[in-house]
């Protein structure tokens, strides 16, 4: 069975995506290029021939192995089959000796039937007469029991007398118990009366000591000197630091909005420098292009054999791709850098604006700090005199303290304010420097890559390499151009930072030098403050002497309230104890009610029996003859049941020799049966590798043939290229799209082979004709709007251009005059200005309308022209792949869930066909994306 193949769907409409374009969409060229036969690679025929007789080596290799594997087999089988022979009469001659051991063991059992019958017999008889003899001692031992019976009848009344009395008494003491607890109960309630209400005076004594005690603490702590204070003073602070932290706040945000600004200003004149500079390198493509061509357009004019037609057509269509393609994007460029041209006036003004604001909030926040410090240090300077740090001894030294603080804080105040005027000419400085560097380093960049580029020969390998370190440094350089502007930022902030401090250490010198002057009053204040705070002080002692006290009288009421219940406590113990007590005598009397019922059952028992025996002694009477006659009897039945015991054990013996012989000719069957098992597969395993390398071989002179007819028609192609006929033109070009398809088959290649034989034969046997093509109207008129396209054109020249094209009389007439326009606009550098430049056309305007060009940049579809009806027809074969084969794998999921015994043997090819299938899922959804994208689904 040949090995399940991947389906074959997917990897098709994958494969057509890798197609080249359309030749019908492709730009236009006026001589397309000959296919060149070199493309085919004449190796692949060598490969595949070496593939091809490796694999007929391998053939041959597992055929031997087959045959081999064929003759293992064989004699696995016939020593199966002596296996099977073997087992079998070992089978027939245990059953024979199980059938033996059968008859011998029912001889046996009859023997033994025998001999028991016999020997019930002469235990009847023996047992008859010793029961005479035993019962007659039974009868003494009875009558004596029946004696004992009594007196232990007569001892157990004496104790259920005594266990009654005892319950009686238990009874009186639990009693007793419960009256206690009634009594002890009365004086707990009696106690808690008075504890009570005791306890409720005493805390209410405690809860007012406690509040006279608070308030005393709160009127000592209000006259604290420490903390004397001016509650009208305390409010104005706290009003002026809410003011100053609004303001601050405001600051924050201010100087946040002018450094937004900042850099805001400083991105858009980046952004137009770097636009600048890629907008200089298409311009610098696009000339670089137009002289790659009229280098190779020259030549060719000048008959220079190093470049064809061909080259002049390649090149010439580069140059339009290069200048239509950058033309679009300088376009754009132009646009954005004139809009950032345009904002940088209103960001420039934002700066300003931004600016301003910081300085005016700045202002604002100078006054609310002077008045926020000169409000607190009246205040701290009031508790320096209550903690005893300013005296009337040391205020004149305080005040001069003072007066030099001021001074210099003025002096840090100005220092500090220069110091931020300097940073912020210098950050203006710093970013205008690193625009200038910035650029400057970009020209040089460039400047020495194009030397590397454009490299002809002219330069040592030294001096590129000194070029490209150069490119490295001034690189290097633009990475930190930043840098310093960093810093200026950095140094502006530190700036900024010490001159609001300095200001604040000013403010905090003018207020501490007003708060001393209007200090001289405190002192007094203070004196008497101190004086009312001793007073409150001893009454405060007194106030918790009081609650002392009280707190002692409340522990007292709570012992006394403990001891009447532990009195409680005791006497519900007292009843656990005599309801014990009372249980205990209770399950006494009980006990003896028991004994004394179970001693006088064993009275009437006794006497039962004493009765029987009596009876049993008058029936019984045997013979000494019937006890001889039945011991004969038992000895013969003995004899014959001995025999047959030997008889069994014989037959048990050839038994267990049948059925060892049994087990060895099984285990040779079972070891039989796994050699032919390990021989057949080893069989089956040397045929599937025979088919797989069968299978590879046709493979590989599938591809062997495909190879060859490849090479045969490339070559074939290769030497048509010469031939002017438009049959074998067409031929060629079928050629080289079907070697281009990798999924072309090999009767394919053989039918445009044979139709390319054909067409040469035919162009053989065809009249020469003129070389001339006709030149039509439509023809002329393509080229003209193309020399009405270029810029660097007067409308007078164009207009000159248009009559003698209009007068030429053959392509080629009409060619040089392209030709001849194209290199006056490329020599010309100056730009005409935009009202003298005429509409242009579409280079591809004669093509379908359904054309669509792919730029570079997608996975699965290369760049290129194609037409929509091509990309449609991918699209819906792809997908369609995809959804077949989505139905594959599921239906091999279902497989190894429901059937897995089914598909064992096959299970890692389906594994592999399953992986290879997902991956295929995926790349096909990506690929369907970029067709979509692409076609605007």
């Amino acid at each position: 069975m040949k090995k399940n193949k991947i389906p074959k769907a997917l990897v098709l409409a994958l494969a057509l995506l890798t197609l080249a374009p359309s030749s019908s969409a492709r730009a236009q060229s006026e001589n397309p290029p000959v296919y060149n036969s070199s493309e085919v690679d004449s190796s692949e025929v060598d490969k595949a021939q070496s593939e091809v007789d490796r694999l007929e080596k391998e053939v041959e290799k597992a055929k031997d192995d087959l045959d081999l594997a064929k003759k293992d087999l064989d004699q696995a089988k016939a020593d199966q089959e002596k296996a099977d022979s073997k087992l079998s009469d070992a089978n027939e001659k245990y059953e024979a000796a199980k059938k033996s051991e059968e008859e011998a063991n029912r001889k046996l059992k009859e023997a033994l039937d025998k001999q028991a019958e016999a020997s019930d017999e002469v235990i009847d008889i023996l047992e008859e007469q010793n029961t005479q003899r035993e019962a007659q001692a039974a009868l003494d031992a009875a009558k004596a029991e029946f004696t004992d019976a009594k007196e232990d009848q007569a001892k157990k009344q004496a104790e259920a007398k005594q266990a009654e009395a005892n319950f009686i008494k238990a009874t009186a003491d639990y009693s007793d118990a419960w009256e206690a607890l009634a009594a002890a109960n009365d004086y707990l309630e009696e106690v808690k009366s008075d504890h009570d209400k005791q306890v409720e005076e005493i805390k209410k004594n405690i809860v007012d000591s406690e509040a006279k005690i608070e308030d005393l603490n709160k009127k000592i702590d209000e006259k604290d000197p420490a903390k004397y204070t001016d509650s009208k003073k305390d409010a104005d602070l706290k009003e002026k630091d809410q003011s100053l932290g609004n303001v601050e706040e405001d600051y924050i945000e201010k100087s946040q909005n002018h450094t937004d600004a900042i850099i805001d200003l400083n991105n858009a004149k980046s952004q137009i420098l770097s636009k600048e500079s890629e907008r200089q390198k298409l311009e610098e493509e696009t000339k670089e292009a137009t002289e790659k061509w009229h280098e190779i357009y020259t030549k060719l004019k000048n008959g220079d054999p190093s470049v064809s037609e061909e080259d002049e057509a390649k090149a010439y269509k580069e140059q339009r791709e290069i200048e239509e393609r950058n033309k679009e994007k300088i376009t754009s460029l132009n646009e954005e850098i004139d809009q950032l041209i345009k904002d940088l006036p209103a960001k420039e003004e934002k700066v300003d604006q931004t600016a301003k604001a910081l300085q005016e909030v700045f202002r604002t926040m100078t006054d609310k700090s002077e008045e926020y410090y000169g409000s607190e240090e009246g205040k701290n300077v009031i508790k320096d005199i209550a903690n005893g740090d300013i005296t009337k001894e040391n205020y004149e030294e305080k005040l001069g303290e003072a007066e030099k603080a001021i001074d210099d804080a003025f002096a840090e105040s100005e220092e500090a304010l220069e110091a931020w005027e300097k940073a912020q000419e210098d950050y203006k400085n710093a970013v205008d420097q690193a625009e200038f560097d910035k650029k400057k380093y970009e020209e040089n960049i460039r400047y020495y890559q194009d030397l590397i580029d454009k490299d002809n020969g002219y330069w040592k390998e030294s001096d590129i390499e000194g070029f490209k370190q150069t490119v490295d440094y001034y690189k290097g350089l633009l990475e930190k151009v930043n840098e310093p502007v960093e810093k200026a930022q950095k140094d502006l902030d530190d700036a900024e930072a010490r001159s609001y401090k300095a200001s604040e250490n000013l403010a905090r010198a003018e207020a501490r030098l007003n708060a001393l002057d209007d200090a001289e009053k405190a002192f007094d204040d203070i004196e008497n403050i101190k004086a009312e705070k001793e007073k409150l002080q001893k009454d405060l002692k007194e106030a918790i002497e009081k609650l002392a006290e009280d707190q002692k009288a409340l522990e007292e009421a709570a012992a006394d309230l403990k001891d009447a219940e532990d009195m409680v406590d005791k006497v519900k113990n007292m009843i656990d104890e005599s309801k014990a007590d009372l249980d205990k005598t209770q399950k006494a009397l009980e006990d003896a009610y028991r004994n004394k019922k179970e001693a006088e059952k064993k009275v009437k028992e006794a006497q039962s029996e004493v009765d029987r025996l009596e009876k049993v002694l008058a029936g019984n009477s045997t013979s000494p003859e019937d006890l001889a006659k039945a011991k004969e009897k038992l000895a013969a039945a003995k004899d014959e049941a001995k025999n047959a015991k030997e008889a069994l054990e014989k037959a048990k013996e050839d038994t267990a020799k049948a059925k060892k012989d049994l087990d060895d000719a099984q285990a040779e069957k079972n070891k039989a049966d796994q050699n032919l098992k390990e021989a057949q597969d080893k069989k089956d395993q040397a045929n599937q590798n025979l088919i797989d390398k069968q299978d590879q071989l046709l493979d590989a002179k599938d591809k062997l043939n495909l190879a060859k007819a490849k090479k045969s028609i490339a070559d074939l192609a290769d030497s048509a290229k010469d031939i002017d006929d438009e049959d074998v033109k067409n031929a060629v070009s079928k050629a080289k799209d079907v070697l281009a398809n990798p999924s072309a088959t090999i009767d394919e290649i053989n039918n445009l082979r044979n139709e390319l034989i054909d067409a040469i034969a035919k162009a053989k046997d065809k009249p020469s004709e003129p070389q001339t093509p006709d030149l039509d109207s439509k023809y002329k008129k393509d080229v003209l709007d193309k020399i009405k396209s270029l810029d660097n054109l007067t409308g007078k020249e164009k207009d000159d251009f248009a009559k003698r094209i209009d007068a030429a009389k053959t392509k080629e007439e009409v060619d040089d005059l392209y030709k001849e326009a194209l290199e006056l606009n490329s020599s010309r550098e100056k730009t005409h200005s935009e009202e003298n430049k005429p509409s242009k056309k579409d280079d591809s305007s004669d093509l379908a309308s359904d054309l669509i060009y792919v730029p570079h940049g997608y996975k699965y579809v290369k760049e290129g022209f194609y037409h929509r009806s091509d990309l449609d027809y991918i699209y819906n074969n792809l997908k369609k792949a995809i959804e077949d084969n989505e139905v594959y794998t599921r239906a091999i999921k279902l497989l190894f869930e429901y059937t897995p015994n089914t598909v064992k043997n096959v299970r890692s090819e389906l594994e592999k066909l399953l992986e290879e299938s997902l991956i295929l899922q995926k790349e096909g959804k990506d690929a369907l994306l970029e067709l979509e994208k692409i076609l605007g689904y």
